[in-house]
């Protein structure tokens, strides 16, 4: 599973699911096997709307749990 951290300086804008397109494509991600990582709830529910997983980071050792379940650490 690829892990895509997108930090918000990237885009600088707010994250609706068409521009998800943008850096899926330029790396080559298939969303079903990218992770998206956020503070925001809507920007998490966004990607996930997309087939992006998404974690919320209201914690450190809650997004370390999430990437554990999902084999990535």
């Amino acid at each position: 599973m690829h892990l895509l951290l997108l930090v918000f300086c990237f885009l600088l804008l707010r994250l609706i699911p068409p521009k998800f397109n943008l850096p899926l494509g330029c790396f080559g991600l298939d969303p079903a096997e990218t992770v998206f990582i956020d503070d925001r709830e809507q920007n998490v529910k966004a990607a996930e709307q997309f087939g992006i997983t998404g974690i919320l980071c209201d914690t450190h050792e809650n997004v370390r749990k999430e990437l554990q379940c999902l084999a990535l650490l």
